[in-house]
């Protein structure tokens, strides 16, 4: 199963700084009950990006990075969806509004 999620791992500078957030990570996995147990501590305050990791690996998800060209896509396939919506809407507008002044001037209302 994989699970699309928009999140950029941070840029480490040495092995051993990714050693030991590894480190980290598989300690906090090991003894994940203190964490959502103890109020004030854990879930609420842990980082939104290490909690999709944690959460990923307790139900064995595989992450795939976001492609920021597809998102851009997607982005703008929705503009220009709105944008059309928007545009058939002003033109029914503009139809009705004509068509009422038509009967207005022919005295009709």
């Amino acid at each position: 199963m994989q699970l699309a999620v928009h999140y950029q791992e941070p840029e480490f500078t040495s092995e051993r700084k990714i050693k030991a957030r590894h480190d980290s990570l598989d300690e906090s996995l090991s003894r994940p009950s203190r964490a959502w147990s103890e109020p004030g501590k854990g879930r609420t305050q842990m980082h939104a990006g290490r909690r999709v990791l944690l959460l990923a690996a307790h139900y064995e998800l595989q992450i795939v990075k976001c492609q920021a060209s597809r998102c851009e896509k997607l982005r703008s396939d929705n503009k220009r969806h709105l944008q059309r919506q928007r545009e058939i809407h002003n033109t029914k507008r503009v139809r009705r509004s004509a068509h009422l002044d038509a009967r207005h001037r022919s005295g009709e209302v």
